[in-house]
C-alpha cells in the first residue's frame, strides 16, 4: 500500500536543508569555517547550502554527523511558529 506523498514547492526541501544545517551548526557554536574543516565541504558551499542552495546526498552526509544531527533530521522541516 502507497502512502501519498504532499508535493514540495521547488528549492523549499534546499531551504529547509540549509536552515536545519545552520541552527545545529550555530547552537554548537560551530563557525562556517571550523565545520568545512571538519567535513571536507568548502566553506564557500556551506554558506551557499545554508543560503537555500542545493545539496548532493553526499554533502549531507558528510555535513550530518558533524552538527550532530542526521541526514533525516536536517531534512525534516521544522514547525512553524504562531
Amino acid at each position: 500500500m502507497r502512502r501519498s506523498v504532499e508535493p514540495v514547492a521547488p528549492g523549499e526541501l534546499a531551504r529547509t536543508f540549509g536552515d536545519n544545517l545552520r541552527l545545529a551548526r550555530t547552537e554548537l557554536r560551530l563557525s562556517q569555517r571550523e565545520l568545512a574543516q571538519l567535513s571536507g565541504i568548502s566553506q564557500k558551499h556551506i554558506s551557499l547550502i545554508e543560503q537555500g542552495g542545493n545539496a548532493t546526498l553526499a554533502t549531507i552526509e558528510a555535513l550530518a554527523p558533524h552538527v550532530d544531527r542526521t541526514a533525516l533530521e536536517l531534512l525534516t522541516p521544522r514547525p512553524r511558529r504562531r
